[in-house]
């Protein structure tokens, strides 16, 4: 006689409760062996929330055995954590760790616990809270998540147990507008189904905005226009001045230093030739009395004179007044042999009268 198989409703509530463990076992990250610090410390918290349980507080036990399963995992841990959520209400949490703990039990061949866990699994099963994600028209890459967890495509349409409570079902998918609700789930044996709408597609990116005065200010200077071919000629023939690399100088500048410096040249020519005219002055000046000049570049000597007019302005020092006579007046009587006195040597003017009547004498330099 073959056996007798369970019927499909609830062969559907055994695969959602181990589908609901392996979710579980998932969420928990793999870790080495424990330390014998934390079996030590696991130990204790199982101590203390046996005792809690023991006194009916149970909402302070549950965290206590969570955290020793965590830290040193055991199949007794287990089943008095799944005893702990029933109390406290977690239904579907204590359904998936009974059944958890039936097939530890099978494996370990300890058939008196796995019939005690499986018992408590089905006196549950009736009291569970159930949920129905329903999906209408999936988007490519459509992604569903409960509570943060994704939610496969297989158990989208099936009544899936949850502990009673707040729950948040999202949806995502690439170039769609994401999906959230949350809704509250609670009632033994109630099913709460959730429809998740198709996700609307993003609007495209705006477009963007031409550039304000304040964005091209900070740009910088923009590049100038491109040369045209009259002034690319006209760039060409007339070369820019420009002033000498590392002068710092402009064309105007340089120009202005150019017509400075002939300036100045011209004025120290005109100075130079001011003072050799002054110099000859002088030199005539002292080779004169009256009309009479010492002429000695000639070549007549030293003593040689030379009659010239008394109104030239190597004699007098300036040319004669409109109206009246030279400084000096023309006379028969002077000598013409006229000897330099001792005190025209050492610059010193004297005045001699003369042996003849009407006659004197200038000597000196002026």
């Amino acid at each position: 006689m073959k056996p007798a198989w369970p019927d499909r409703r609830h062969r559907t509530l055994v695969l959602a409760g181990v589908l609901l463990a392996a979710a579980l076992a998932q969420s928990i990250p793999a870790r080495a062996q424990p330390s014998g610090s934390d079996r030590a410390t696991a130990q204790a918290l199982f101590d203390e929330a046996r005792r809690r349980m023991k006194a009916g507080n149970f909402a302070e036990a549950c965290p206590m055995l969570a955290e020793s399963q965590r830290l040193d995992p055991a199949t007794g841990t287990l089943f008095n954590l799944a005893d702990c959520y029933e109390h406290v209400g977690r239904t579907a949490s204590a359904w998936t760790m009974f059944i958890d703990v039936a097939a530890r039990m099978k494996v370990d061949n300890r058939p008196e616990h796995e019939k005690k866990a499986r018992q408590r699994a089905a006196a549950l099963e009736p009291k569970l809270t159930r949920m129905t994600i329903q999906v209408g028209s999936p988007a490519a890459g459509l992604e569903i998540l409960r509570d943060g967890v994704v939610v496969g495509s297989a158990l989208w349409g099936t009544a899936m147990p949850v502990d009673p409570g707040s729950h948040t079902v999202s949806a995502r998918a690439a170039d769609r507008k994401p999906w959230e609700t949350t809704l509250e789930v609670k009632g033994e044996g109630h099913t709460t189904e959730v429809p998740v709408p198709e996700l609307e597609p993003l609007p495209p990116p705006p477009p963007e905005p031409p550039p304000t005065a304040s964005a091209s200010a900070s740009q910088g200077p923009t590049a100038p226009p491109p040369l045209t071919a009259t002034a690319a000629a006209s760039s060409a023939t007339v070369p820019p001045v420009v002033a000498p690399e590392g002068s710092g100088l402009g064309a105007q500048a340089v120009a202005g230093i150019v017509v400075m410096s002939a300036s100045l040249l011209t004025l120290g020519l005109g100075g130079a030739s001011g003072v050799l005219s002054m110099q000859k002055h002088d030199t005539a000046q002292a080779t004169c009395f009256a009309d009479l000049c010492d002429l000695p570049a000639r070549g007549r000597g030293p003593g040689h004179r030379v009659r010239r007019p008394v109104d030239s302005a190597a004699c007098r020092g300036g040319a004669p007044s409109p109206g009246r006579g030279p400084t000096f007046h023309r006379t028969s009587e002077i000598s013409r042999s006229v000897e330099r006195s001792p005190e025209a040597a050492d610059g010193r003017v004297a005045f001699r009268k003369s042996r003849r009547q009407g006659a004197a004498r200038l000597t000196g330099k002026f």
